[in-house]
């Protein structure tokens, strides 16, 4: 019995683990919607310059946000940009 506690403990510590990274992603998304929530119509390099996360990492939080319906992009291609939906659906 000893061995399979081990083993256990070995498979409990790697999900602690990854909850505790989710912890971090979840806390970073959070700080992206806050800010867009305070300052709307901001363009990714003025998120990036503002916030000091790498642009990789904010372009896949503002696509799941924008594909969970939390952000938006409004405007032209070139002026416009992100506003948070305060009413999802």
């Amino acid at each position: 019995m000893p061995e399979r506690h081990q083993k256990n403990e070995g498979i409990n510590e790697g999900i602690n683990e990854g909850l505790k990274q989710n912890e971090g992603i979840n806390e970073g998304i959070n700080q992206l919607l806050r800010f867009i929530e305070k300052n709307p119509g901001k363009r990714l390099p003025e998120i990036k310059k503002r916030l000091n996360f790498p642009a990789k990492t904010l372009e896949r939080w503002i696509k799941k946000s924008r594909n969970l319906g939390e952000i938006q992009f409004v405007g032209s291609k070139k002026t416009g940009g992100y506003i948070r939906n305060l009413k999802k659906y």
